[in-house]
């Protein structure tokens, strides 16, 4: 009520209220605090110092007396306030800054520029506060290795297109870290990029600069010198580079702090740092890396990344590594994580991986608190008074239905509550805090997807951004465990997406050593989307037809996140573009589905469809196609005929398709188009003809699971999918 009364300026109910509460706690400092606000600054004063005289040892009020001085100009009562604090040892930054001012103030400046140092000390993170120590006298760490526009610019080879074929390149691409003691860090990013024709204008045509980060040069540097600043649209993620045209350059320069990680205290996990990308040639590259002299950092070195140079800073050492004409690696469609294929660099010290799980446990911690509104969605979900696996169903399956917007992921700072009730949020946390007031076992994992699984073996050293998704492990008193995800509201209980199958999962756990186990692997059959099409050609060649689709696993679970939201017209759109790529010229006629809003399951949709031309006439035969709709595997993964990358086919095909194909009865087969079957290292396919009188009918199954692909092996890869795609050409004949 006080602070209500405050904050609408109700100021008689305001003091009325400060009056009776320091009636009723002599010590407190309520009616300061209102004749504060009141400006009645003198009372306030006498006020707050009685009460600082009541209780000594509160350093509230003592903090609170300080910044009253110094508003009132009393800087040398603030300081001796502010003083007293720092030497009872509540050293922090805020003070030290506040110290700073007051002594300012009173024309001491050798003292202000040594408290601004504290300052800055204990809060290194804190921008502002560090360009003031910097003006102050300190030294910045960083300025030293900082590279200027006008050094980019003094190399002649950057005038003229270094490398014949680009159309742009990065001139400059710089990395500073600045990592303080605590394991907070200043990152300052230096980029210098040139457009040479209008490809490399659209490359550089927008720039994106991290939320939070404090621009220092944003700018387009045409080819006579002229310099054109963008317009900072606060509602945009990426900046439009006014102006910009063939022979331009563009220049961009941010820093940014980041705090450390209380879990990981004392510890540092940097971001890996490249020196080659796909896109263009790099100038110059160069990584700085500056920490305490007394760390021992552990550097993770891979594909050939340049040498590290090792420079004494006095309290800092600097660790530069730098790499100059670096031609473009290109791009290949299916490379997998950067990390595995282009040299780069990462810095990391201290860290286990018991820190990494008390990470995400810490996030948990104070995110599962049971309220009265989470014990009636017990009650609303039938979770009260059935066997444990029952409840653990109906939870999942209430969760799933009633929190819409999923927000999180690995993210597990989530209040289970709000979730609750803003119907929004991670329902991995809700339901784990549910779970509990259950009292079932569960416990929350952090997954390495197989897709990552090689970053993760090559960059060994404990990071919490090895794990990029998050799975919940029920174990019922019986032994028995199943695991849950919450990432799609229609999962099945008890499936987990093939990605997170077969993976190494770290839990998130306080106390312990941090023991990662295997995610299951389940059966293709689980995830695998069945097609059945009944096909009628009349003599003419003209078809009409009818088609069920049923869906499993996470293709369901997908499926109904994208359909349920849609208007029938527009699945009705969606299906007619599917049936014109299958059977050219048909029209969509009834269309159904089921289970759309059903939490688990599968999805199941019929239509019937009509016209087009199925079958050619030759003569007095007719010549039609197998009626299954072509995988066409050489398009999908053959975009190059030789790779320096390994292709990572990272979703999975698991699909069976059956069609029977009718025509007239007047009419026989007279050519049967073979049947196939085709296996590798790489996965299966079977094709099978089944004749029978005015019909036949194509069976064809694919699965073809996650899998990376080295490119010595992408030769057979070749040879898999042109024997697949040879194999759906067959086509037959009937005739009278």
């Amino acid at each position: 009520a006080l602070e209500y009364f405050r904050s609408a300026d109700l100021f008689a109910q305001y003091e009325a209220a400060s009056h009776t509460l320091q009636k009723r706690h002599a010590d407190g400092p309520y009616l300061a605090r209102f004749l504060r606000h009141a400006h009645r600054f003198e009372e306030a004063d006498s006020a707050l110092a009685a009460a600082a005289q009541r209780s000594p040892m509160n350093e509230s009020y003592r903090r609170e007396l300080a910044l009253l001085h110094l508003g009132r100009g009393k800087w040398a009562d603030a300081e001796r306030e502010l003083t007293q604090l720092l030497t009872w040892g509540d050293d922090t930054g805020p003070l030290w800054r506040d110290l700073a001012e007051a002594q300012f103030l009173q024309g001491n400046a050798s003292s202000a520029n040594a408290a601004l140092m504290q300052a800055a000390r204990h809060e290194p993170e804190n921008l502002s506060q560090r360009r003031a120590a910097i003006l102050a006298g300190t030294r910045d760490p960083i300025e030293p290795y900082v590279v200027r526009l006008e050094q980019v610019l003094a190399d002649k080879r950057n005038y003229d297109l270094p490398h014949p074929g680009s159309s742009a390149a990065m001139l400059l691409d710089q990395a500073i870290v600045h990592i303080a003691p605590d394991g907070s860090t200043r990152e300052r990013v230096h980029i210098v990029g040139k457009a040479y024709d209008k490809r490399g204008v659209q490359r550089w045509g927008e720039v994106r600069i991290p939320p939070g980060a404090e621009i220092i040069e944003l700018r387009t540097i045409k080819a006579d010198g002229t310099v054109v600043e963008p317009e900072l649209l606060t509602q945009k993620t990426a900046i439009s580079m006014t102006g910009l045209g063939p022979g331009d350059m563009v220049e961009y320069e941010y820093v940014r702090a980041r705090p450390s990680r209380e879990q990981l205290p004392g510890g540092y996990a940097g971001e890996a740092f490249y020196f080659q990308n796909g896109a263009m040639p790099i100038e110059h590259a160069q990584f700085v890396v500056i920490a305490p002299a007394t760390w021992q950092l552990r550097i993770l070195s891979r594909q050939g990344a340049p040498l590290v140079k090792s420079e004494p800073r006095g309290e800092w050492k600097a660790l530069v590594w730098e790499a100059r004409g670096v031609r473009s690696a290109g791009e290949e469609p299916g490379a997998p994580h950067p990390s595995e294929i282009l040299p780069c660099v990462r810095v990391a010290r201290g860290v286990t991986w018991e820190d990494v799980s008390r990470n995400f446990a810490n996030m948990l911690a104070d995110e599962l608190r049971p309220t009265l509104e989470m014990e009636d969605a017990l009650v609303a979900a039938g979770a009260r008074g059935v066997d444990e696996r029952r409840a653990a169903q109906a939870m999942f399956a209430y969760v799933n239905k009633e929190v819409r917007d999923l927000s999180g992921g690995t993210e597990l700072n989530r209040d289970a509550s709000a979730t609750l009730a803003e119907k929004r949020g991670n329902r991995l946390v809700l339901l784990k805090a549910l779970l509990d007031m259950l009292k079932i076992r569960s416990e929350v994992f952090m997954v390495n997807r197989p897709v990552d699984a090689a970053v993760l073996a090559d960059f060994p050293d404990p990071s919490p951004g090895a794990f990029r998704y998050a799975l919940l492990r029920v174990t019922f008193r019986d032994g028995q465990a199943v695991w849950l995800d919450t990432g799609l509201r229609h999962s099945t209980f008890g499936h987990i997406p093939p990605f997170a199958q077969d993976a190494n999962a770290l839990p998130a756990t306080a106390m312990g050593p941090a023991a990662f186990v295997r995610t299951p692997k389940l059966s293709p059959e689980e995830d695998m989307t069945e097609t059945t099409f009944e096909l009628h050609v009349d003599a003419e060649g003209r078809l009409r037809g009818r088609g069920v689709e049923t869906y499993r696993g996470v293709t369901a679970a997908t499926m109904k996140e994208a359909y349920g939201s849609l208007p029938v017209n527009t699945r009705r759109q969606h299906t007619q573009q599917r049936l014109n790529q299958y059977f050219a010229g048909s029209t969509l006629e009834d269309l159904e589905a089921e289970g759309l809003d059903q939490v688990g399951g599968p999805m199941v949709q019929r239509y019937s469809f009509s016209g087009g031309s199925f079958a050619r006439k030759e003569a007095t035969e007719l010549v039609f196609g197998l009626g299954v709709p072509p995988l066409s595997l050489s398009r999908a993964y053959l975009g190059l005929r030789k790779r320096q990358f390994p292709l990572l086919i990272g979703s999975p095909v698991y699909v069976t398709t059956t069609a029977t194909v009718h025509f007239p009865d007047q009419l026989k087969l007279a050519s049967l188009a073979p049947g196939a079957q085709v296996t590798s290292a790489f996965g299966t396919y079977s094709l099978e003809i089944e004749q029978s009188p005015g019909a036949v009918r194509v069976k064809r199954k694919i699965v073809l699971p996650i899998t990376r692909i080295p490119p010595t092996d992408y030769g057979k890869f070749i040879e898999f999918c042109e024997r697949v795609d040879a194999a759906e050409r067959g086509e037959f004949k009937a005739g009278p």
